[in-house]
């Protein structure tokens, strides 16, 4: 099952092999999913559960954006407003990060500062197990198998957090390794769960996004925030 669900991985990754950033990483657009449920005790119980739409989108040009698409939070099963959303991009022919705020109804810009502002590769190239991609997350995981998500195969690892849980990770050879699904457990005592967060992707269609992911709205305002 193993070598099979890594044939399609490498069947995949060649089939999309017409479009890819200049560092060799694949075009796609990845829609995601997050479900989180926190349970704190401080003076009082609070139970919280957030759930978040986002999408990631890689173009040819080594440009990626992050849009927030939808966020709601609830407390006791109440729910409190969403928020608009937002969009946080590098627009690689300006070597520029550019962030849109909807609620605010603004654009802001700023020159790369962080390492990670400009496009990265998440693994080294032919690593089919993802090892050189987990270790960004740690020393401490291990590999559990295979499996397969939207439709992507991928390469499941996990590994024990210090405080108690554990944290799951899938990754997919043919998307350099990107993570299409986590899921962390926090424990209290190694027995009460503290909060429980899993991010999986839904849909990855793959070759150049479409450019109205990369538009920035009109009438917004300019801003230095």
């Amino acid at each position: 099952m193993a070598r099979l669900l890594l044939a399609g991985a490498i069947a995949l990754a060649a089939w999309g092999a017409d479009c890819r950033t200049p560092l060799g990483i694949p075009c796609s657009t990845i829609r995601f999913e997050t479900t989180q449920w926190q349970f704190t005790r401080e003076g009082g119980l609070d139970l919280s559960h957030y759930t978040g739409v986002t999408i990631s989108a890689v173009r040819s040009d080594g440009s990626f954006v992050e849009i927030a698409d939808r966020q709601e939070m609830s407390r006791w099963f109440k729910r409190e407003a969403g928020t608009a959303g937002s969009a946080s991009m590098y627009l690689a022919p300006d070597d520029v990060v550019v962030r849109v705020d909807h609620q605010r109804k603004s654009i802001s810009r700023r020159a790369p500062l962080l390492w990670n502002d400009r496009p990265y590769r998440y693994s080294t190239p032919g690593d089919r197990t993802c090892l050189s991609g987990i270790r960004r997350w740690g020393a401490h995981f291990f590999l559990r198998g295979t499996d397969t998500v939207a439709g992507v195969p991928v390469i499941r690892w996990s590994g024990a957090n210090p405080g108690g849980g554990y944290t799951e990770v899938c990754l997919a050879p043919s998307l350099d390794c990107r993570p299409l699904k986590t899921h962390t457990v926090h424990r209290r005592f190694g027995i009460l769960p503290t909060s429980i967060s899993t991010t999986k992707a839904i849909s990855v269609e793959w070759g150049e996004p479409k450019p109205e992911l990369f538009a920035l709205p009109a009438g917004y305002r300019e801003s230095k925030e």
